[in-house]
């Protein structure tokens, strides 16, 4: 996931934000700088232009905290689906861990927008113009590796560390599969809920970063990254 700041001078603020998700074993969405994105001239998008694609493959609705959402069909996120499934992490030279989806609808709400879940509704997709390989934090092990979906700014100042941390948000997956993709009759089954307490407590959030023309780059471990690819 890639971090773009338009003032080169914030980037300590969010280096300590990070140190201080540390502490609280959760980036706590209220220490989250404004901008949180990798934004470029030729990579904004406005929602308007995804609005035709997404149709097709869910609806949009009104809600009363984010405004206008999209929630998938069933077809393309059945019971139980969570944003960023597992299969689809590449490694990149320029973006670092990106979110290879090669869905129509996946590439659009993967990387522009946010991910909240709603009580009722469920995973609901709130628009933005904010391009990044992969809107996620992330926590790892020797064993696991785990991402979770970075909240909308409506919740920046809400959610609790607590709450966030939850089989509702993260997604584990076995470290020695986590960039393996998904074909062929393979799979990558995500760990079972049950386990989800021992794993977050066995887990370290992400907090190194490195600046790549400005943008900041989330640097997991280096057994991690075992192809680069072009995308």
């Amino acid at each position: 996931m890639l971090i773009s700041f338009k003032q080169k001078s914030r980037a300590p603020k969010f280096a300590a934000a990070i140190a201080a998700g540390v502490v609280l074993s959760a980036i706590v969405p209220s220490m989250l700088p404004p901008g949180f994105g990798f934004v470029s001239a030729a990579m904004a998008q406005e929602p308007a232009q995804f609005k035709n694609i997404l149709a097709s493959y869910g609806a949009f609705q009104a809600h009363a905290k984010y405004g206008e959402v999209w929630i998938p069909a069933r077809e393309v996120a059945p019971e139980g689906w969570h944003p960023y499934p597992p299969c689809n992490w590449v490694h990149t030279k320029d973006l670092g861990w990106y979110y290879d989806d090669k869905t129509e609808w996946g590439r659009i709400v993967h990387h522009y927008g946010r991910w909240a879940h709603d009580k009722d509704l469920g995973w609901v997709w709130v628009a933005g113009n904010e391009f990044s390989p992969g809107w996620v934090v992330w926590r790892t092990s020797d064993a696991w590796v785990g991402w979770a979906p970075m909240p909308p700014e409506q919740d920046i100042k809400q959610i609790s560390a607590t709450e966030f941390n939850s089989d509702k948000h993260w997604t584990f997956v076995d470290a020695k599969k986590f960039s393996s993709r998904c074909g062929d009759g393979g799979t990558i089954v995500s760990a079972p809920p049950a386990l989800y307490p021992a794993i977050l407590s066995g887990t370290t959030l992400i907090t190194e970063i490195k600046f790549v023309k400005g943008i900041a780059v989330f640097v997991l471990p280096p057994p991690l990254i075992i192809n680069i690819v072009d995308i």
